[in-house]
């Protein structure tokens, strides 16, 4: 993976963050309903959340190959 790959990566996951914001909460409110977590964790939860997220989908995003 050269430096330009990990650069659109990135960029490619600045606007995912957008759609990784709900499934984020989903799971903080599901975690802190159940009492595993404290308010401080349950935002630690959907930031990390948010962030692999994005950066999984960016992956597949730079990484697929579609033969139209």
């Amino acid at each position: 993976m050269t430096s330009h790959d990990l650069l659109m990566i990135l960029t490619l996951a600045v606007p995912l963050i957008l759609f990784t914001v709900w499934p984020g909460i989903m799971l903080g409110n599901y975690l802190e309903s159940k009492s595993l977590v404290s308010e401080t964790q349950k935002r630690a939860v959907i930031i990390v959340v948010m962030i692999i997220f994005a950066l999984i989908g960016a992956s597949f995003m730079h990484f697929a190959k579609f033969n139209f």
